[in-house]
């Protein structure tokens, strides 16, 4: 349409039919823009963001490895057996391990999750094309429904 460029169809425009002709044209292909949009534009329904049974099965699986670690850290914590990270408490240290376990838990669901989208998936192709949303937010919609 037109990158910058003298050969672009927006400069091409300009100079045949000047600037009025040129806004004009700019105008026309706004309008076709909205109406295409408008009938063929993307929505979002629960269906995009449902889980398949096997990633709900995934998710469940890796949850509860995410949980049993934590469980493991605190029993450790209370027997005071959990070594403090330098600089920091047995407190801080605690809450440290968990922050990164339970982070690592939802960087690996949401890795299963796009994964298994399919490339028709409108949250997808907004996140990619940059409209709305990023992949990390179409990965917590799905690992969080259900």
């Amino acid at each position: 349409l037109g990158d910058g460029n003298k050969d672009g169809l927006v400069h091409i425009m300009l100079r045949a039919r000047g600037t009025l002709g040129a806004a004009a044209f700019l105008n026309a292909i706004a309008r076709l823009s909205a109406r295409f949009l408008g009938e063929r534009g993307f929505s979002i329904g629960i269906d995009d963001v449902m889980p398949s049974k096997a990633l709900e099965a995934r998710k469940s699986e890796l949850v509860g490895e995410g949980y049993a670690l934590c469980d493991k850290t605190i029993r450790k914590y209370e027997s005071g057996r959990l070594d403090p990270q330098p600089g920091c408490t047995a407190f801080e240290t605690l809450e440290a391990v968990l922050n990164g376990t339970l982070s690592t838990v939802r960087e690996d669901a949401g890795r299963a999750c796009l994964e298994e989208l399919n490339q028709h998936n409108t949250p997808m192709t907004m996140a990619l094309c940059g409209s709305k949303g990023s992949t990390i937010n179409i990965s917590q919609m799905i690992a969080c429904v259900g």
